[in-house]
């Protein structure tokens, strides 16, 4: 070991850009211990909190609630640039596994597509037929969609797996994966029924969990608030990331398409589903980027019990439950206060 001192080896390496996993696993390797390590990291860099407030309008119409998110002061979240790079350097790394799990998905809306076509026969029976066909064929698809995100996040968080063994851990671990999907939607839901906003907050606060369940393997309402504790401080960094990714992919299929589109709509269909074998797999990446810098930030939370207020959580997902109720009833009134039915 050299003479110089562990406060100079980190700043050296801080100079070179390392991050401070890196510099921990470097450090380590040089003969250094986890502890002292991460002490004199602490010591360089204290986490003094500076706090970010949303405004959140409150169940059943309470007055408007403010939440207070703190954020560890002089720790930024990537830029868009930087975590594009690191997407598109994990999409190269697993382009062949990502497409093949992405690929039967975009085959079955392919058929979708077909009979859906074929349903406009001048056959009644041949139309029931084909409608038929084509909503399975939409159904089958969508099941197949949600299975390859969750293979698609097992295998950014396991260097060289292969295809068919992240489909088979996927569908061993379909039942605790729907509970989740289930949970935060009918809690945005619920969001919804309090407006807007909250839908939008809850949105983006719960869209780190797929990634928490596949690498953490936090379950039902933990994924979501562990993954609401992760955003927290940098929600409008993470909202302004996927925003700005969701406009270049719409720029991108607006392009592609009008291209294709000049050679017929079937060129058009087949285009766009071949560019969803490339779309899908890279907004999966660029959104593992996005978890992957927020666990760096914030190391600790991984050895930390989850925390947060689920009973208004629940209280939302109750909403959600309840919200086409909620909805009918609305429509009943305005419909009868303006003489649209006998009530």
């Amino acid at each position: 070991m050299s003479e110089r001192s562990l406060e100079e080896r980190i700043k050296s390496l801080r100079e070179r850009g390392s991050s401070d996993e890196e510099i921990v696993k470097l450090l380590i390797a040089a003969g250094y211990h986890e502890s002292e390590i991460r002490a004199s990291l602490e010591a360089e860099k204290p986490e003094e909190k500076v706090s970010e407030v949303i405004s959140l309008p409150a169940p059943a119409g309470e007055a408007v609630k403010s939440l207070a998110i703190s954020a560890p002061q002089g720790k930024y979240l990537p830029g868009f640039v930087a975590l594009f790079s690191n997407a598109m350097a994990l999409y190269k790394k697993n382009v062949l596994a990502l497409t093949e799990v992405y690929l039967p998905p975009v085959i079955a809306l392919a058929l979708a597509v077909i009979f859906f076509g074929a349903a406009h026969s001048t056959w009644p029976v041949l139309r029931f037929i084909w409608g038929i066909l084509a909503g399975l064929g939409y159904a089958v698809s969508f099941f197949l969609a949600t299975i390859a995100v969750l293979a698609m996040a097992t295998i950014l968080n396991s260097e060289g797996m292969s295809s068919g063994e992240a489909y088979w851990r996927s569908l061993k671990k379909m039942g605790p994966y729907y509970w989740i999907l289930l949970l935060e939607f009918l809690i945005t839901l619920g969001g919804l029924v309090m407006g807007v906003l909250p839908m939008i907050i809850f949105g983006v606060w719960f869209s780190m969990a797929i990634f928490l369940f596949v690498d953490q393997e936090q379950r039902g309402i933990n994924a979501l608030l562990r993954s609401k504790e992760y955003v927290a401080g940098y929600w409008w960094g993470v909202f302004g990331r996927t925003l700005l990714m969701a406009l270049v992919v719409l720029i991108v299929e607006a392009i592609v398409g009008s291209v294709a589109g000049i050679f017929g709509q079937s060129a058009n269909y087949t285009v766009s589903l071949a560019l969803q074998l490339v779309i899908a797999p890279f907004s999966t990446a660029f959104s593992y980027s996005i978890y992957r810098a927020l666990k760096e930030i914030k190391p600790e939370l991984a050895g930390e019990p989850v925390k947060g207020n689920r009973s208004f959580f629940l209280f939302s997902a109750w909403l959600g439950v309840i919200s086409p109720l909620i909805i009918l009833s609305l429509a009943a009134i305005i419909a009868g206060h303006y003489g649209r039915l006998p009530l």
